[in-house]
């Protein structure tokens, strides 16, 4: 079974875990396990700052996605990052270099 679950823009980490948790996804502990424990094959989360589930904090992109119920934290947390992946493009990367800034910079900039 699934379930579509809207991620709007300016949730946090925890609101969007929240989020995943009221619609049957997985646990909210779960997902914060996971997202300070597992590894993610990003080359975006290198610049990340300091450790445990908030260095995920930005990249988990607002969207509307399908999800099993009851899936691995791990595996939702990976449909939430991969969705960042796509969207940030090499111009954008090569357009934070000229400012002297990384993605990660970026993010949290336009965060305050």
């Amino acid at each position: 079974m699934t379930v579509t679950v809207t991620i709007p823009e300016g949730f946090k980490l925890h609101q969007i875990f929240m989020r995943l948790e009221e619609n049957g996804v997985c646990s909210y502990n779960d997902l914060m396990e996971d997202a300070g424990s597992t590894e993610y094959n990003y080359d975006f989360l290198d610049l990340t700052e300091g450790e445990g589930a908030y260095r995920l904090e930005g990249f988990l992109f607002p969207d509307t996605y399908e999800f099993y119920v009851g899936m691995q934290g791990s595996s939702a947390i990976n449909k939430l990052l991969e969705n960042f992946h796509r969207r940030v493009t090499e111009e954008m990367y090569a357009r934070a270099e000229e400012l002297g800034m990384t993605i990660y910079d970026i993010l949290k900039i336009a965060s305050l």
